[in-house]
């Protein structure tokens, strides 16, 4: 997620959707009320999960889901530097996507 310093395309895709993904911004990522509302549900239902691991399956699949998340992040540019760095050209070569979300 390239200049995803909202981290926007990171959340739907990491959290929501499982596919692993890394922010590639200087700016720390800042999440919006509604991401930070999510994580708190979440973090909230899977401690009210724990009480029904050992009989329900469906706990347990819910559990699983509501895995605490953190966005991971490289606070750098997205630059020729980067990309020539020995980090930055591994994650090049071995990511399936780059990708960016322009507002507006």
């Amino acid at each position: 997620d390239v200049a995803g310093g909202a981290g926007g395309v990171t959340f739907e895709l990491s959290l929501r959707r499982g596919m692993p993904c890394t922010v590639i911004d200087p700016r720390p990522v800042k999440l919006n009320r509604t991401q930070r509302n999510t994580l708190k549900f979440r973090k909230d239902n899977r401690e009210i999960l724990k009480g029904g691991l050992e009989v329900s399956h469906c706990a347990n699949v819910l559990y699983k889901r509501f895995r605490d998340w953190k966005p991971t992040q490289m606070q750098t540019l997205f630059d020729e530097d980067f990309a020539s760095s020995e980090e930055g050209n591994r994650m090049l070569r071995e990511c399936k996507c780059c990708c960016w979300h322009a507002p507006g």
